[in-house]
């Protein structure tokens, strides 16, 4: 049989294996475990797990069957499965991940709290966003010396951050009084929240290889800072 009839023995898709399929690298038990472990998971703090390997050596595989197995035991385990590459070069990953912990706080799977926490994420994170519009539109003079370029995209992304802050605002001032507290006070406010959920939400970061230079510190700074403070 000549190879031209055999043209899926050449090429392979760059995707995920995950059960159902067959577990060709041996490692559903392993994963199997690990889900296990993250179940039982009980203490005050955050877990953070880092699965290691080389490209393309199957840590999305692996992450797959890890959730699969949370899913199967569970169909409504509160899971955020961020994938920040979908958001490369936007030059802000903390507003997509805030959003995506909205969405899930929505949904109610974390307990009868989530309301409660979801409201005071969305008023910290419209505090947040008003705060970085300020800051970089202030700066954007800095990068003038150097290079016009660079203060005008500064000065663009500060003006964004700030009417996204204040569409934000307009839509919580419609549901709530205007929000007096400090963003400290707003934070352990949220904290606690948080803390009160009756299940912990289990957040996945993947493809952080795929980051540019810049993005990679920053990705991990979204993760310590988070997972210390919304814990």
């Amino acid at each position: 049989m000549s190879s031209d009839s055999q043209p899926a023995l050449r090429y392979s898709a760059d995707r995920p294996n995950a059960p159902p399929s067959e577990d060709l690298l041996g490692r559903d038990s392993f994963a199997q475990r690990l889900a296990g472990d993250i179940r039982a998971w009980s203490g005050a703090d955050s877990l953070v797990i880092a699965i290691f390997g080389d490209w393309g050596s199957g840590k999305t595989s692996l992450k797959e069957r890890v959730l699969w197995h949370l899913r199967a035991h569970d169909p409504s385990y509160p899971i955020l499965d961020f994938n920040p590459w979908q958001f490369s070069g936007d030059g802000d990953l903390s507003s997509p991940f805030l959003g995506e912990l909205d969405s899930l706080l929505g949904t109610g799977r974390a307990g009868k709290s989530s309301s409660n926490a979801s409201r005071l994420l969305r008023t910290y994170t419209m505090r947040l966003s008003r705060f970085t519009g300020t800051v970089t539109k202030t700066i954007a003079p800095v990068f003038a010396g150097g290079s016009p370029f660079w203060a005008a995209v500064a000065r663009a992304f500060g003006e964004m951050s700030s009417r996204f802050g204040d569409w934000l605002e307009q839509r919580e001032q419609k549901r709530t009084q205007a929000e007096s507290r400090t963003l400290p006070e707003i934070k352990q406010a949220l904290s606690s929240a948080m803390a009160q959920l009756d299940r912990s939400i289990l957040v996945t970061i993947d493809d952080i290889d795929r980051l540019t230079a810049v993005e990679i510190p920053e990705i991990f700074q979204l993760v310590k800072v988070n997972a210390a403070s919304l814990s």
